[in-house]
């Protein structure tokens, strides 16, 4: 009886089966777990693994580390390996170039808007002369798109863009965020507007800036409009190492965001994190400090090792007894004299009981320690080992292509996120400028290799 009324009152009991649920109840309305507290995860309590307070896994917190812009500068300035992990990614993508593209798919449906091919009123079709006048059309579509894209690669030659552009995003990399004001002049005496690209007169110049000479000011804080929570206004105060060529009236002004490239770091929320500069992201070498730091030490050690390699050793009857009875440093003495005798007439002048040798410092498993300290730096860099070390691939018919091809892509990867978008706005400027609108376009990055 007590076990038919346990069916009955168990929502499991259907059917005469106490195993299963009726459908639509639950086996455990109250939502309240069973039994004692329950752990997601495996413990074992002989060896501790899993336990608070016996497992040190447990014990480990992760503590991002903190890296300044100035300290930026001096990883970039004054570490060799810091240098080429800054450099290796923009200098390499600017080696190759930018190039300035019409469309050939545009271009041609130009050309046919030009060339007016059809029948003439009064005259019988003639295809053979539609076509001359097409293939006219088109080659004169090409020939002045060819004379667009020689203007704007000139004109970015002119304003210094890559140089800029090279400085820019090294310090990105170095610092955690830089900028390229633009030398647009659109006839605005305030900054504060953005660039009217209706009313532009001249573009000289471009003038790359750290991340210290500015502060964001006030945002786009409408959630309905593009561009929400990025920075609108931007206060720019340049340091400037001296005094001024002439007096500055303003010493810090405001600049509308339309007039500024900006390459923010590596930003991972929209808040500020430890060590982040307002409106700024972090610098590379946040994640590969540590990793940076243990490779620079341990090749310390091993160069500190080196000068320990060969340890000179000196063995004499009652050796112990007589450094009991010497009293008055006599041993002493006579070690700094074999010594001396050594530096100078590079001789050994011991007794026939005594005996003088070296022993050397053994190092077995150096080599594949440092081997994978390597490996493991190059993983946190983000770069192949022989691009980071600049050694040649070890191995039998090695050529190091699978490296290259690896360092293509990281370098296609930076100049699509970090360049091409910058090449573009400064494109379209020098359009908007010279009045010229070839239709569809492209900034595009050179091959890294020649074919």
């Amino acid at each position: 009886m007590a076990g038919e009324d346990q069916a009955k009152s168990d929502p499991r009991a259907g059917n005469g089966q106490a195993t299963r649920f009726i459908k639509g109840k639950s086996g455990n309305p109250s939502g309240k777990a069973k039994g004692g507290m329950r752990a997601d995860h495996f413990l074992q309590a002989l060896n501790g693994l899993g336990v608070q307070g016996r497992d040190r896994r447990l014990g480990t917190q992760l503590v991002t580390p903190v890296v300044s812009p100035d300290e930026g500068i001096e990883l970039w300035r004054g570490n060799a390996i810091g240098g080429r992990v800054v450099e290796i990614l923009p200098k390499e993508a600017l080696r190759a170039g930018y190039e300035f593209c019409v469309s050939e798919e545009e271009g041609g449906a130009l050309a046919d808007a030009y060339g007016a091919g059809g029948e003439r009123e009064g005259e019988d079709p003639d295809p053979d002369a539609d076509e001359d006048r097409l293939d006219a059309a088109r080659r004169r579509m090409d020939a002045e798109s060819k004379d667009v894209a020689e203007l704007v690669s000139d004109k970015w030659e002119e304003i210094g863009l890559p140089n800029a552009l090279t400085f820019a995003t090294c310090h990105e990399r170095a610092t955690g965020g830089a900028a390229v004001f633009l030398g647009a002049d659109d006839g605005a005496t305030d900054l504060a507007a953005p660039l009217n690209l209706e009313r532009l007169r001249s573009f000289e110049f471009v003038t790359a800036l750290e991340q210290q000479d500015l502060t964001p000011e006030y945002y786009y804080a409408d959630l309905r409009k593009p561009r929400y929570g990025e920075t609108a206004l931007w206060r720019v105060q340049p340091m400037i190492p001296g005094q001024s060529e002439k007096p500055v009236i303003i010493p810090n002004m405001l600049v509308h965001e339309s007039r500024l490239l900006i390459f923010p770091g590596i930003r991972t929320s929209r808040r500020a994190q430890l060590g982040q500069m307002l409106g700024w992201g972090d610098s590379i070498f946040v994640r590969i400090k540590q990793t940076l730091a243990d490779y620079d030490l341990t090749w310390g050690a091993v160069c500190n090792l080196l000068q320990e390699i060969r340890i000179l050793w000196m063995k004499m009857d009652g050796l112990a007894a007589a450094f009991a009875q010497d009293e008055g440093g006599v041993i002493a003495e006579r070690f700094k004299a074999l010594n001396l005798a050594r530096g100078v007439l590079g001789l050994n002048v011991i007794d026939k009981e005594e005996d003088i040798g070296h022993s050397v410092v053994p190092f077995t498993g150096v080599p594949e320690m440092i081997k994978e300290l390597t490996t493991r730096l190059a993983a946190d860099c983000d770069l192949p080992v022989t691009v980071l070390m600049g050694i040649s691939p070890g191995g039998l018919n090695a050529t190091g292509e699978s490296d290259l091809q690896l360092l293509d892509a990281r370098t296609q990867a930076f100049a699509q996120a970090k360049l091409t978008p910058a090449y573009r706005r400064v494109s379209e400027i020098i359009l908007a400028l010279e009045k010229s609108k070839p239709g569809k376009w492209t900034c595009e990055l050179k091959p890294l290799r020649q074919q």
